[in-house]
């Protein structure tokens, strides 16, 4: 994966896919995308969540400080939004990502953990927080797999819903492997 001019090059799984940095004229186009989402995606957001109220997506496409968010399209459609918000003025931030359902599985989730990882490098973010429903295993597999973006440091379980924290790595890190051979 590399970066040119804000945006990123696409998992090989999806040609076509672009991620760039969300857009205050994405609102529209956001509210398309949240509708599209099954019910099961949507409630995965720890409740019904059947409609994108103007004023929500207007609040998600424009960023106050010590927030990034990314979109990835294809064929000029969201298909995923990640996003990270600093929690206080520490170093740790809530990370959070969806991807519309017929796109899940392709390695749009990791790639946009990886970039929001990369970018809250650069922004002093050390750690990231997230919350996930314990039966939602390919959000987990992204959180656990996915070295190269953040490592999971701690997980604590609260009745249906898993909390991780995790430490960001730094771009470029080198990891070694010291287990038998894969």
């Amino acid at each position: 994966m590399t970066t040119r001019a804000g945006v990123a090059d696409p998992p090989a799984s999806v040609p076509g896919l672009v991620i760039r940095a969300i857009r205050p004229d994405d609102a529209a186009a956001l509210q398309a995308f949240h509708h599209r989402l099954s019910a099961d995606t949507r409630n995965r957001f720890f409740g019904p969540h059947p409609h994108l109220p103007d004023e929500e997506a207007r609040r998600f496409t424009s960023l106050a400080a010590g927030q990034q968010a990314l979109v990835a399209t294809f064929d000029g459609q969201i298909v995923g939004v990640g996003r990270y918000i600093r929690l206080g003025t520490g170093d740790a931030a809530e990370v959070a990502f969806v991807v519309q359902d017929g796109y899940q599985g392709h390695g749009i989730g990791t790639e946009l953990l990886t970039l929001l990882a990369r970018l809250g490098w650069d922004d002093g973010i050390r750690r990231f927080v997230a919350d996930t429903y314990a039966d939602n295993r390919a959000m987990l597999d992204v959180f656990m797999r996915t070295p190269s973006a953040a490592t999971v440091m701690k997980t604590r379980r609260d009745a249906s819903a898993i909390h991780l924290t995790m430490a960001v790595t730094p771009p470029g890190a080198v990891l070694t492997w010291f287990g038998d051979d894969l």
